[in-house]
């Protein structure tokens, strides 16, 4: 009847209109709440918008072609292929393989597609995939602009570098960055980089905004060589212009296979009385794409046996799981903190927002600490610290209570 259906058509116009009250609630509580934690966990490289680095596309663009060539950045044309059907759609990449093949680099790319160059550029740097794409896909486009980005700004010079995050400070508010702890590759350490890191820790200063470097350790590196780390890179080590060591390597996790266990074990013991002995702060990308393989049976048999106090970050909760949950819980010695990354675990992994939330609350039922990290704040749309306390809508920690762990 009319009548029934005109009921239902006012019900649901009620329901959207409490729920845009509802969504508006939770956004202005986040406005207005305390926003002194903010972002525990990215990638130094990766934090910096791609219009950013535009600001200094003429520099890109002189950077010399071998050192950008898109064989360091994909493994076959395929992949080179499907990157810029995201974005330029299939004739253009047809257009673009048939000119120059794959040989072409990253520079070559921005100045033969359509369009400006710098505009191309800005498109290049940000994942452009969404919820369609494959998450492999999703992953292997990810990496391959981390990459990028790495090899500029390693090969830019020192004005240029500190240009690219003086436009991240002056366009992203500052509650997304009052705290940032990101990682970078141990090159960044070397003494030709010196005057980068040097004027991005005095910008960071002046914007008011808190920076611990964290320098990489791969996990392939772990287990070949152990904790080894180059002279420089271990005098900023110890004398905390380096805020901790992060065991990187979640992200590619099921693309390797760890046969030795008891070399596992063996590393990781060697990690921690490493960081012990040096008083070094230690963060542990984990549980990112699996929980169960040889390399986290290894990490399971050495934490039960932890004897003494050991503080660890661990840098994601994707496949954290209650069993793990109880594994930490049950060592006293244990002092754990975790990062969850939303959007990064959303849009990389394929992850529901309600099983990360789920978890979060586990672990704070148990007593853990958790804090919000983007991981990618630059590549991935909306990924800002309020953002994702919007999405996430359940309570995280805040700076003032870890205080200890940022001295």
């Amino acid at each position: 009847p009319l009548s029934s259906k005109g009921a239902k058509l006012k019900s649901f116009k009620k329901t959207k209109k409490v729920e845009m009250k509802l969504k508006y609630v939770l956004i202005l509580s986040v406005i207005f709440m305390k926003l002194s934690a903010s972002n525990f966990h990215d990638h130094l490289f990766s934090i910096p918008f791609a219009k950013n680095f535009s600001r200094v596309a003429s520099s890109i663009f002189r950077i010399p072609s071998k050192e950008l060539k898109l064989t360091d950045f994909f493994k076959n044309e395929d992949e080179l292929t499907n990157f810029i059907e995201v974005r330029w759609g299939k004739p253009a990449a047809l257009i673009f393989t048939h000119q120059g093949g794959f040989k072409q680099s990253l520079i070559d790319l921005c100045l033969s597609m359509p369009g400006d160059p710098s505009h191309n550029l800005e498109r290049i740097l940000t994942l452009e995939s969404n919820e369609k794409t494959a998450v492999p896909l999703r992953q292997k486009e990810y990496i391959a602009i981390e990459d990028m980005r790495k090899k500029i700004l390693l090969a830019l010079p020192a004005d240029d570098f500190e240009e690219v995050y003086r436009g991240y400070f002056r366009s992203d508010p500052l509650c997304n960055r009052r705290y940032i702890s990101a990682a970078v590759t141990r090159r960044f350490f070397t003494e030709s980089q010196d005057e980068k890191r040097e004027r991005l820790m005095a910008l960071a200063i002046k914007e008011n905004t808190r920076l611990v470097y964290r320098v990489s350790l791969q996990r392939e590196e772990l287990m070949d060589d152990g904790v080894k780390f180059p002279n420089h890179v271990m005098d900023l080590l110890l004398n905390k212009s380096i805020g901790a060591i992060d065991v990187v390597g979640s992200l590619r996790e099921n693309q390797y296979s760890y046969p030795d266990v008891k070399l596992v074990q063996s590393r990781i013991r060697e990690l921690f009385d490493f960081v012990r002995q040096h008083h070094i702060s230690l963060v542990f990308h984990l549980f990112e794409t699996c929980n169960n393989d040889n390399f986290y049976q290894g990490l399971e048999d050495v934490l039960r046996l932890v004897d003494r106090p050991l503080q660890i970050e661990v840098g994601h909760i994707a496949r954290l799981d209650d069993r793990w949950i109880d594994i930490f819980a049950s060592n006293p010695n244990l002092d754990m903190m975790f990062h969850v990354n939303v959007v990064s675990n959303m849009r990389l992994h394929g992850l529901t927002i309600e099983k990360l939330r789920e978890t979060v609350f586990n672990l704070r039922q148990k007593g853990f600490k958790v804090v919000p990290g983007s991981d990618g704040r630059g590549i991935l749309p909306s990924s800002s610290y309020v953002e994702q306390k919007v999405i996430l809508a359940c309570p995280l920690d805040d700076i003032a209570m870890i205080s200890a762990r940022c001295e």
